[in-house]
């Protein structure tokens, strides 16, 4: 069940990468305009991973392979990583480490969650066929 809703978590993920490079596509010329010419190919690029990334993870907790606990922490390390690279790096906007703590806490959390996921006894089980 732990292992099932992990794969749902991935898909949510993975769909807000497909959207977004969907929206870097559909906003091109706004984005290029307001903030920089290279931002879109940048939201285009990480929408397309966020998307992309998620696909073996989801393929292997779900069949299961023996690969997929190292598939999910690869991508589970990626997703907040890319996060906050572009909040501290590449926003430029006055206000966007208002909330840096709440980010900071869903982030711990959300490595403690994939932990408890992946390494329960059950999901052990699961995952190495047994």
């Amino acid at each position: 069940m732990v292992i099932l809703f992990l794969c749902l978590i991935f898909a949510v993920l993975l769909a807000s990468g497909w959207i977004r490079f969907h929206q870097a596509i559909q906003e091109w010329s706004l984005e290029a305009a307001l903030v920089s010419p290279l931002l879109p190919y940048y939201s285009t690029f990480s929408g397309a991973l966020w998307g992309l990334a998620g696909i073996p993870v989801i393929i292997g907790l779900w069949k299961p392979f023996r690969w997929a606990v190292l598939a999910a922490w690869v991508t589970a390390i990626f997703y907040p990583l890319t996060f906050w690279l572009e909040k501290i790096w590449l926003l430029k906007s006055p206000t966007r480490m208002v909330n840096w703590q709440f980010d900071a806490g869903v982030t711990i959390l959300w490595f403690t969650f994939v932990a408890l996921a992946v390494y329960l006894p059950g999901s052990l089980r699961y995952l190495r066929g047994n």
